[in-house]
């Protein structure tokens, strides 16, 4: 690596540009530079402020705009959409707030934190940044969601293995819900 960068090397640098070129072009962070008055080639050090700052300027906005039109308990989908990342209260009550991920299929894994914007911070870290009100609801009642459901919970009633024997035993529509193709192919 060099010992200064411009402000295009900083924002295609490898390891430096990661974060900056995730959330936007080089046109726009050139013009956050310019608003801070800063002048190119930086030195390293200064290179890694200005990218470590311009991350979190971005992150300040995008929660700020999400809490506006997300409401009290926001459904924040991925950019591929297919994972859904929601916050809820923690019904344990040892945390203030669940961040809840799911999948088309069901519940994938959740994290507490102790605050809202804790929360909220994890959320769009992952890449879930797209306000997305209703798609639990509609993933839940579908039959794909019941079938992962019902997985996990044959799973936690067994070995860890799920057995064809084990669906003979389920009701017929509970078995007719292992016909359905999860993961259709595009």
């Amino acid at each position: 690596m060099k010992d200064e960068l411009t402000t295009a090397e900083l924002f295609e640098e490898k390891l430096l540009g990661y974060n900056i070129r995730k959330i936007g072009d080089l046109a726009t962070f050139e013009k956050w530079i310019a608003s801070k008055g800063v002048k190119s080639p930086f030195a390293i050090e200064e290179a890694l402020e200005l990218g470590e700052a311009y991350y979190a300027n971005w992150l300040d906005l995008t929660i700020n705009e999400l809490r506006e039109s997300a409401g009290e308990w926001p459904e924040l989908l991925n950019a591929e959409g297919t994972g859904l990342a929601v916050i809820l209260p923690d019904p344990s009550g040892r945390q203030q707030v669940r961040l809840n991920y799911y999948k088309a299929y069901g519940p994938v894994y959740h994290f507490c934190h102790a605050t809202f914007n804790e929360a909220m911070v994890a959320a769009v870290k992952d890449g879930y940044k797209y306000v997305a009100t209703g798609t639990l609801d509609e993933w839940s009642s579908t039959q794909v969601w019941l079938r992962g459901v019902l997985v996990c919970h044959l799973l936690q009633q067994g070995s860890g293995r799920i057995l064809q024997r084990d669906i003979r035993r389920l009701p017929g529509s509970e078995q007719a819900l292992f016909e359905i193709n999860c993961y259709p192919e595009d």
